[in-house]
């Protein structure tokens, strides 16, 4: 699957750039087609368009700057040594594993202990977080509804290159999804699990006899 480039959008400009690839048949895991990362059974028709590209709800955030609560499920941070796509990726890791260790996926807030991964991946998210004075300092915000409100404003020939102005800033999620009031990220996270363990081959007791 040849993955699609992921730039910063506005909810307007991204309805109807469906490009004929469809999404998982029956019995078929649907993957991201922008990061890669399976969808699981994240809630169906996110952005409320039949016709967009299918992605995971992380990528869905970057082509979505103008959702109503922006800045409560997102922050930009300067990291021009790596892609959207991987920090994506990164991000989507790390909140599976903190979502299986029972710790919350705000990225904020410091775990409950400091046992097993947990001190590893705050020290991680702390390190993304800690870029986002950069974008700041860069930008005057790291607020990504400022830029949303500039993009719906340019003309479609500056829109077309806007991923020229945006150099190393990525989009950094929070840990937070909202659907009208409710955040229901976890959920999110819960299908990406429920659906990376199903992926892993189950060995029979012949095979694990064998090994």
């Amino acid at each position: 699957m040849m993955m699609l480039p992921l730039i910063f959008s506005v909810a307007a400009r991204v309805a109807g750039t469906h490009d004929g690839a469809s999404g998982a048949g029956a019995g078929e895991t649907a993957h991201c087609r922008f990061c890669g990362g399976v969808i699981g059974t994240e809630p169906a028709g996110l952005s409320g368009d039949p016709d967009e590209v299918p992605s995971c709800a992380l990528c869905h955030l970057v082509r979505h700057l103008d959702r109503p609560r922006i800045d409560d499920e997102a922050l930009l941070i300067w990291l021009p040594e790596m892609s959207q796509p991987v920090l994506n990726c990164l991000v989507r890791e790390m909140h599976c594993r903190l979502r299986a260790l029972g710790e919350t996926l705000h990225v904020e807030v410091s775990p409950l202990l400091d046992t097993e991964d947990r001190p590893v991946l705050w020290h991680a998210q702390q390190a993304l977080l800690g870029r986002s004075e950069v974008a700041a300092t860069r930008l005057g915000s790291a607020g990504p509804g400022d830029p949303a409100d500039a993009l719906v404003r340019l003309s479609p020939s500056a829109y077309g290159v806007r991923w020229r102005n945006l150099g190393g800033v990525r989009l950094l999620p929070r840990g937070r999804f909202f659907a009208g009031e409710s955040d229901i990220y976890p959920e999110i996270v819960d299908g990406w699990r429920k659906a990376a363990a199903s992926a892993v081959p189950r060995l029979s007791a012949s095979d694990r006899g064998n090994g």
